[in-house]
């Protein structure tokens, strides 16, 4: 079987969330994937072949010691690879503007039960870029509720989230965090765990 790509992986972990993560940064995440993971192999193989050659008088050994570095070396390339490809998805999260990050909040809101008539939050640095985006005159988001239709009648609010990034929606009973640091992690961490189990069934 074909070993998937990152952005297949990427697109199962989180294919709702992560829906308006455009091409051009989806294949610089799968290339710097296949650029680390080849390297990781052939150092891999490096170390596995002088392993080989220390312990070739006790077979036994040398394989389980082979087998443990090759897994050991690979989960930490691994690692790596997931903490730079998700850097770069969350630095895309935070550059969208205008229509993209329209569609993105749309996309988000779309996929929960979220009260017609709460009140968007974000933090101070991000009120005239969401601002911008969602609403066509600055007062109303009327971008964004024509996008979501059923009557919605969302608003900002002026008062700043206590978040970095993303956006929290106060409903009248629950809110919603869509901090985009969160989402990112959240699917980051699903992928270590794939990346592992994977990892250990060669």
């Amino acid at each position: 079987m074909t070993e998937k790509t990152i952005y297949e992986k990427i697109e199962e972990l989180g294919n709702e969330e992560l829906a308006q993560i455009k091409i051009d940064t989806l294949e610089l995440c799968e290339n710097t994937y296949k650029e680390i993971i080849s390297k990781a192999n052939l150092e891999a193989e490096r170390i596995v072949k002088e392993a080989n050659f220390k312990a070739s008088q006790i077979k036994t050994q040398q394989e389980h010691n082979s087998n443990l570095e090759r897994r050991q070396t690979k989960g930490k390339i691994y690692e790596q690879v997931v903490e730079e490809v998700f850097s770069k998805v969350l630095e895309h999260y935070n550059n969208l503007e205008g229509t993209k990050l329209l569609n993105l909040v749309a996309s988000l809101l779309s996929n929960e039960e979220v009260d017609k008539n709460a009140k968007i939050e974000v933090s101070k640095k991000d009120y005239n870029k969401y601002l911008n985006a969602l609403s066509s005159n600055k007062k109303d988001l009327d971008l964004l509720n024509k996008k979501l239709g059923n009557k919605y009648n969302l608003e900002l609010s002026k008062d700043p989230a206590n978040i970095e990034n993303g956006f929290i929606v106060i409903g009248s009973i629950y809110d919603l965090n869509f901090n985009f640091t969160d989402l990112v992690n959240l699917k980051k961490e699903e992928l270590q765990r794939d990346l592992i189990k994977h990892l250990f069934e060669e």
